[in-house]
């Protein structure tokens, strides 16, 4: 293809890119205010916006007929996208329109250390939610998969997930070539900031740091509209920020993580510690106990919101993002949290003083997060609608998996 060629095509590519996060953000917004915000001529907003309401993924407010300033908002209910999440035995589907709102959800147990089980099972939960829904299939586009480890998104391989057991697995080529769709796939907490970015606490920031607290400790960061994941994906691994020399031994095999202080697991166990009489107790149990006024507990909290304190101000003096979002299930704690960890989070927080905003979690936190991944590459329009689902044709952005070949071997 000529040179001349591909630069304008990435040039128009990048425009209506500027032009849909920016309605995005404003939610209805008129041409001429596009223009402003965008620095593109009234001409080249009205040219490219034209072709985006033909397209289907623009519509004008129709409260505006006849006005000179006719407001656009974007058209979410043009295309669909899945977003699933792996634990260690199972997997929760979605299927969303454009904003992410859910439409339809499935759930199915599977065995997440064998690598083929779970792209089968991900190809037939995407299928069922299809037609659950009554969804056409043209319309769907594309599947996004979230899960704890180091990924390599680019490629849509999973280099190294402790928790599961994997290691180089190309998951999104597995699944991509089951189900017929194409397949993103991120670490569970990079796609939950990513969700903030896009719709939820950071929808009007350009940078956003979002924490999670819950089977561990994340972070996942966006950066000037972007996820970093740093040189090999591991950046955010947050939980593993030392906050006490020789302190608690951290599942990770060292001592004094922030995760051996915060994670729900790390919190039971402490109480567990404290005396025979609480070995059976669960995470639930921990909080109905702090409900209760129970003074162990009350106190290991204490102890984990101090720690957690800690690790959102190293978080905020690393970063200086403009939203600082907490979420996970182990948000639920936070009304026993919150006192020590505000008071270390102000002590330590560098600068001006911040605020911590706060998920209100739901069981579709994590699965909103994972179709946000097909989302965001739909509206930066690196991937042709209708394009094919294993392999490119010329000129169209390449699909994840396609790159490289790697072997993998099932546990």
């Amino acid at each position: 293809m000529p040179r001349h060629a591909t630069n304008a095509g990435t040039s128009r590519a990048l425009n209506r890119r500027l032009i849909v996060n920016e309605i995005r953000r404003a939610g209805s917004i008129a041409r001429s205010e596009l223009a402003d915000l965008t620095g593109l001529s009234g001409a080249a907003v009205t040219f490219i916006t034209s072709e985006l309401i033909e397209e289907g993924l623009l519509r004008e407010d129709p409260d505006s007929a006849g006005q000179r300033r006719r407001p656009l908002s974007l058209n979410y209910s043009n295309h669909f996208a899945i977003g699933i999440k792996l634990t260690e035995t199972e997997l929760q589907g979605v299927l969303t329109d454009l904003s992410t709102t859910v439409i339809a959800r499935q759930r199915r147990a599977v065995d997440a250390h064998q690598p083929e089980q779970v792209a089968t099972a991900c190809a037939e939960l995407a299928l069922e939610l299809i037609a659950q829904s009554g969804t056409p299939v043209s319309r769907v586009s594309g599947i996004g998969l979230a899960l704890p480890g180091i990924v390599d998104a680019r490629q849509g391989i999973v280099t190294e997930s402790g928790r599961i057991g994997w290691h180089y697995v190309p998951v999104a080529r597995l699944i991509a070539e089951k189900a017929g769709l194409r397949v993103w796939v991120d670490n569970d907490v990079n796609a939950f900031a990513l969700g903030e970015h896009l719709f939820g606490l950071g929808r009007q920031a350009q940078s956003v740091a979002a924490m999670t607290i819950g089977r561990g400790v994340g972070a996942g960061l966006v950066v000037n509209g972007g996820i970093f994941r740093g040189h090999r994906g591991g950046a955010g691994e947050v939980g593993h920020i030392p906050i006490a020399i020789d302190g608690r031994l951290c599942e990770c095999g060292r001592h004094g993580c922030l995760e051996a202080y915060v994670s729900e697991q790390s919190i039971v166990k402490q109480l567990h510690e404290r005396s025979d009489d609480y070995r059976k107790c669960s995470a639930d149990d921990v909080l109905a106990l702090a409900q209760s006024g129970n003074f162990d507990a009350l106190a290991v909290l204490d102890r984990a919101g101090g720690g957690l304190g800690r690790g959102l101000a190293a978080l905020v003096n690393m970063f200086d993002p403009e939203v600082l979002v907490l979420g996970g299930e182990g948000v639920r704690f936070l009304p026993y949290f919150k006192k020590a960890m505000t008071g270390e989070f102000e002590r330590l927080a560098f600068g001006e003083k911040r605020r911590i905003d706060v998920h209100e979690w739901n069981d579709d936190a994590w699965t909103r997060g994972a179709a946000g991944l097909v989302v965001q590459q739909f509206f930066n329009f690196d991937v042709p609608p209708g394009a094919s689902p294993i392999r490119a044709a010329e000129g169209e952005a390449e699909p994840v998996g396609e790159t490289l070949e790697l072997s993998y071997r099932p546990l």
